[in-house]
């Protein structure tokens, strides 16, 4: 590719990149709390959570019975922060975005001559229907996802030192599982 492609490439990018940060931060935002999947069984969970700083009883809830790692983290926020009912899906919203940095870093990883490779990369992470859809939602999909992809992530950086990435990807895997139950899907792909 030539230097004024390149150029071009750069700045398309990453004026998609704007619109796809914009547009999540608008949705987290505008889409309603408690709408999405298992939203307001999942509001319930986080606020026993926040009020009692210990796991509800599996059956006391619709989504009490999920694994506890997101429904912990999101009921700190809610301890913590004022705007409680748009901090839970910004989380989502960063978590959505560190997965597509992750997807430019290893790809950019894996072809360090072909940046515009990493780039598409990022770019059907962020454009991605069902990742920008649950980016607004308040629920675990985002979390689990993140810890995959960071996971995948450092397994495949695993030569540049050795055990701290080994080490990482083993936490990330586990925080996954933690996450949501398919987590143990990343697990078993690690070992293998």
């Amino acid at each position: 590719m030539t230097a004024p492609a390149a150029r071009v490439a750069v700045v398309v990018f990453a004026l998609a990149a704007a619109g796809a940060v914009w547009m999540r931060v608008h949705n987290a935002f505008a889409y309603p709390a408690d709408w999405g999947f298992d939203a307001g069984a999942n509001w319930q969970y986080i606020v026993a959570v926040a009020r009692t700083g210990q796991l509800p009883p599996p059956d006391a809830g619709w989504s009490t019975s999920d694994p506890p790692a997101y429904f912990f983290v999101a009921a700190g926020l809610v301890r913590a922060l004022p705007h409680r009912l748009v901090a839970v899906p910004l989380l989502n919203v960063a978590l959505g975005l560190g997965i597509a940095a992750l997807a430019v870093t290893l790809v950019r990883r894996l072809a360090p001559r072909d940046p515009v490779r990493a780039w598409l990369a990022g770019g059907l992470v962020l454009y991605l229907p069902a990742h920008a859809h649950m980016s607004a939602m308040v629920n675990e999909e985002m979390l689990a996802a993140f810890c995959a992809s960071l996971a995948v992530w450092a397994v495949a950086r695993r030569e540049e030192s050795g055990a701290g990435h080994v080490a990482l990807a083993g936490v990330a895997a586990g925080l996954a599982l933690l996450t949501k139950l398919s987590g143990l899907v990343v697990g078993v792909a690690l070992a293998a």
